[in-house]
């Protein structure tokens, strides 16, 4: 493990406690309790820097899902980069593990950028990748932005740090693939994350207002999603349905 004094001052709480999530090494706020073996994730807002363990599981599945497209050209042409951008990565969880966990053999073609607008919250995710940087050292090859002017951003170990609102960072750029993962309802930044879609392109979507989605915040639901539900067996089905639904009005 890198010192972290020898990369930039430690950030506040840190180094807090470890936890391994998949294959990546995950440095915990002390304050926040070890997950269990089967985690839920908080009912409101803890404060900033928090990792949910309770995603966990939908992390897994976006660095299943990012090899496969890597793996299979669902994106570009083979052999070309695909351009990933978490939009809110906090404390750079998932963009740790698509570094360290999709094969090697793929990690060149891929230029991961994470941004989030809370300060605290990037030094822990800078501190932790350069405390357990990838195995393998990843550099890239200088690129144009979406305006052909030569790109500024400047990676380290194979990341791209950023603080920018999450809907100036998404329309500041194109990319191939986009996770959109805030707390509670991702309604307010969709419209920014389709517009930063390439003409092919894979948006991963967030939602944990359950009873917005569910209907059993009624007043939430129609305000945020314009739909009434009913409360009974089918509502979390319902619940993906209207969100699926409400992705592909917004894009249409």
């Amino acid at each position: 493990m890198a010192d972290p004094n020898t990369h930039e001052e430690a950030p506040l709480g840190w180094p807090g406690q470890l936890w391994l999530e998949g294959r990546t090494l995950v440095h915990l706020q002390q304050e926040q309790e070890r997950p269990s073996h089967m985690p839920r994730g908080p009912a409101k807002r803890t404060g900033v820097g928090f990792l949910n363990p309770a995603m966990a599981p939908a992390r897994t599945r976006s660095v299943l899902l990012l090899a496969d497209a890597l793996e299979h050209g669902w994106l570009v042409k083979p052999g070309r980069p695909i351009r990933a951008l978490d939009a809110l990565c906090a404390t750079g969880v998932r963009i740790r593990r698509w570094r360290n966990e999709i094969p090697s053999d793929l990690q060149h073609r891929l230029r991961i950028t994470g941004n989030d607008l809370d300060e605290f919250a990037l030094s822990w995710a800078k501190t932790s990748h350069h405390c357990h940087p990838p195995k393998r050292d990843i550099v890239h090859e200088p690129e144009d932005d979406r305006h052909g002017q030569p790109s500024d951003a400047v990676f380290t170990n194979g990341l791209h740090f950023q603080r920018l609102d999450a809907r100036m960072a998404m329309v500041d750029a194109a990319y191939q693939w986009v996770d959109l993962d805030p707390f509670g309802s991702p309604i307010q930044f969709l419209d920014a994350a389709l517009q930063s879609l390439s003409r092919t392109g894979v948006l991963e979507v967030t939602a944990t207002d359950t009873a917005a989605l569910t209907g059993s915040s009624p007043s939430s639901q129609a305000r945020r999603y314009q739909a009434k539900g009913l409360v009974d067996e089918y509502a979390h089905d319902d619940a993906v349905r209207l969100l699926l639904g409400t992705v592909a009005t917004t894009a249409a």
